[in-house]
């Protein structure tokens, strides 16, 4: 869906976009817990002159602040990745908290 969205914009655009939105959506998948009324998550797209704003959000967590621990650059570790290649790929990245403890992480790409 994301590609359809992107349309026609450059292709490298495009697959960093969807490479960072398998990302956060994975870290949703294994770091969130499940259960009642916890069973989704969100992908938004939105557009600016110079970069594209990618947002996931989710159910949330216990811990209000996000818990990130970069990896040194020669680990050998088959996992735990995912956000330093999230913030290699962006000009600007974070995360929040919204009013209902929902998680947004968002990235925003540059349009070339």
């Amino acid at each position: 869906m994301l590609r359809r969205w992107l349309g026609d914009v450059d292709p490298d655009l495009r697959y960093n976009a969807v490479l960072v939105a398998c990302e956060l959506v994975t870290n949703v998948i294994r770091h969130v817990p499940a259960g009642d009324q916890r069973n989704w998550v969100e992908v938004r797209l939105g557009t600016a002159d110079d970069f594209i704003r990618l947002k996931v959000i989710d159910p949330g967590t216990p811990h209000r602040e996000p818990r990130f621990e970069p990896l040194n650059p020669g680990s050998m570790r088959q996992s735990g990745r995912g956000l330093s290649l999230v913030a290699s790929l962006a000009i600007r990245c974070g995360t929040h908290l919204t009013d209902g403890e929902h998680r947004v992480v968002w990235a925003d790409l540059p349009w070339s």
